[in-house]
């Protein structure tokens, strides 16, 4: 019979579950519905973003 396996924790321990990027983004917050479901948009992608919603007005406007 194995002996279950204890661990300790002390204060300030926590979890890891994914790797943190290394990169950084510039966004903004572009929509929120509730403080879990959000929408945001990279800085970086604007000017395709403005070009596509350019597209779709002149299409479905």
């Amino acid at each position: 019979m194995t002996q279950p396996v204890l661990n300790n924790f002390e204060a300030g321990d926590k979890f890891i579950e994914h790797d943190m990027p290394k990169d950084v983004f510039t966004f903004v917050i572009s929509h929120i519905e509730t403080a879990n479901d959000f929408f945001i948009q990279l800085l970086s992608k604007g000017d395709e973003i403005l070009k596509l919603s350019e597209t779709l007005q002149n299409e479905y406007g």
